[in-house]
């Protein structure tokens, strides 16, 4: 009885141990991935990336393989039409395009489709997940831009 209650002791111990020491490096490393994040994604996706980083950017991950996203692809064809007249740059990326995979990555990008919103100084400020509507994807168009390039 004794030499159960203090294995049991042990394994808590240990586990709360673990939990500490993962929970602070995850910390860490979130620190260290937002300062670094946008200047490695510039070095790897060069002009398209610098043309679309003069102003508040919407990236679009989707895939022709993701039922989800060719629900939404009518909604992201008319941001493409109406945002840049308004100053907000859009890009699209497959995410199933290895040649994208390493952006996917470094955005931690893990549900598709998703809405990516940058501010003009290149920081996230907003993030998108699953089908959306066009009254929300116009309301944080407007936060980011000043005004909302969907006519809702």
């Amino acid at each position: 009885m004794k030499r159960s209650k203090a294995l049991l002791l042990g394994f808590s111990v240990l586990g709360l141990l673990i939990f500490a020491l993962t929970n602070h490096y995850r910390i860490d490393y979130t620190k260290q991935y937002e300062s670094q994040n946008r200047e490695s994604i510039s070095s790897h996706y060069g002009s398209k990336y610098e043309a679309a980083k003069t102003g508040p950017m919407l990236m679009e991950f989707s895939s022709p393989y993701c039922p989800s996203c060719r629900k939404t692809a009518p909604l992201i064809e008319k941001l493409t039409d109406a945002c840049p007249k308004q100053g907000i740059n859009v890009i699209q990326y497959d995410a199933s395009n290895d040649e994208n995979s390493y952006l996917v990555q470094q955005l931690s990008i893990q549900v598709l489709p998703s809405v990516v919103f940058f501010d003009e100084s290149g920081n996230e400020v907003a993030r998108l997940e699953g089908i959306q509507t066009e009254e929300t994807i116009a309301s944080y168009l407007k936060k980011i831009g000043g005004q909302a390039c969907l006519s809702v």
